[in-house]
């Protein structure tokens, strides 16, 4: 007994200590994100620190929660400005707490707080970002670092497991220390984070017209397209085709246009040599996708079978996502997509402020004039549709939310020159 609750208080003492340093200095909130970001597909989940009452405690769930602490710091010392659409924020928190109040009700703490979990780390990134200081260049800098080293790291680890395991597609696993992990070279959130990066470093290299510019967009391109994910695929193209139509120079586009171009010599040249039909298989399978939206179906023909209290405000943690998929198997997984999930678990009430949070953050974009924030935001849009908004990019989405209109004080934004307004 004497020795938990020794272990109990020097817990309570680092995360104190993680607190303290991630609220004096971001840039170690950033590295850690940055670091679980990049050993995600050999750790999808972090090591188990504690195990309280039957809930497992990760090192996902110390780091969320610092940032948690960190952000309503900020919050109540007055480093949040006031936003257009805290009250929905408020709102929508308060309907995934109740689903989780009702889930550790019907279904227990470990089943409710299981399910609950991607949603509150989500919660805790975004809310954190949110609350930082984006004024000052320092941090701006230091973010854009991170970021563009991030992926370079990302373009190692795909580079390491492309020799290591070979290009597999979208359907297939290998075996690695006694677990099966997806046979792609990167997981979809480290996709994510190296497409938006991706158009980041356009948006640069258009700018800037450089030859390193150049060659740091193709490998960055390069790696996307060999990742495998198709949802990721649709989200950096639309994405790009954003970039291109708001850019207003000229020259600028024309180079935006030029490297569309490049991408699509690359996936014509890659169609014809033995990559190629890695890539033609993952692009042409429709079994994933059709499984989704059966699933999608099956899910909400079921929220609206258990009545208008399920339908309003969504069924409790822990409910689970049961439901047949077309191979004839039970699927349990989440049903990769954020607007579903959403649904499913604050209804109609937290769909509508999930699309009003939306639409204001996108009016603030749209004000500021910033072409990369728009793609960023509309890359963001699309990827939700097929899955879920992963909580490593939460910065991302934090950002977003604090941009600036033109015309208000000068910000530097979280990528230099590549955020910048166009």
């Amino acid at each position: 007994m004497a020795s938990m609750v020794l272990y109990g208080v020097l817990g309570l003492a680092l995360f104190a200590w993680l607190v303290v340093l991630i609220g004096r200095w971001p840039v170690i909130g950033f590295v850690l994100l940055s670091a679980a970001l990049v050993v995600a597909w050999e750790a999808p989940s972090l090591p188990t620190l504690a195990s309280i009452a039957g809930v497992r405690i990760s090192a996902e769930d110390a780091l969320s929660s610092a940032l948690l602490v960190v952000g309503c710091h900020n919050l109540i010392s007055g480093r949040l400005g006031r936003s257009s659409f805290r009250g929905t924020v408020i709102g929508l928190a308060a309907l995934l707490l109740w689903a989780l109040a009702r889930g550790v009700l019907e279904y227990g703490l470990e089943a409710a707080s299981n399910e609950g979990r991607s949603f509150f780390e989500l919660i805790a990134a975004c809310f954190w970002a949110a609350s930082l200081d984006w004024s000052s260049p320092q941090l701006a800098a230091t973010w854009r670092r991170v970021a563009f080293g991030t992926s370079w790291c990302l373009v190692v680890v795909a580079a390491y497991h492309l020799v290591a395991y070979g290009l597999g597609d979208a359907i297939s696993f290998v075996y690695v220390d006694g677990m099966h992990q997806t046979g792609r070279p990167l997981v979809a959130s480290q996709a994510l984070a190296v497409g938006l990066v991706y158009l980041w470093s356009v948006h640069s290299w258009a700018t800037s017209r450089s030859m390193a510019g150049l060659v740091q967009c193709s490998i960055f391109g390069s790696v996307v397209i060999l990742a495998q994910h198709r949802t990721v695929w649709v989200a950096v193209a639309v994405g790009m085709l954003a970039l291109v139509l708001v850019t207003r120079q000229v020259g600028a586009r024309a180079f935006m246009i030029c490297a569309v171009g490049l991408v699509s010599v690359g996936i014509a040249a890659a169609a014809i040599s033995p990559v190629g039909s890695e890539l033609r298989s993952s692009a042409s399978n429709e079994g994933t996708y059709a499984d989704r939206t059966t699933g999608w179906s099956e899910l909400i023909d079921e929220s609206v079978r258990k009545g208008g209290p399920s339908v309003a405000v969504g069924s409790a943690f822990g409910t689970g996502y049961a439901r047949m998929s077309l191979n004839g198997q039970v699927s349990r997984i989440s049903p990769h997509n954020w607007y579903v999930a959403t649904y499913l678990r604050t209804g109609l009430l937290g769909v509508g402020c999930l699309l009003v949070i939306i639409l204001l953050v996108g009016s603030r974009v749209i004000r500021s004039r910033n072409a990369v924030a728009f793609a960023t935001l509309i890359g963001l849009i699309v990827f939700c549709w097929a899955y879920a908004l992963p909580w490593l990019v939460g910065i991302f989405v934090g950002r977003l939310m604090q941009i600036r209109p033109a015309g208000a004080a000068k910000v530097r934004s979280i990528c230099d020159d590549a955020l910048a307004p166009a």
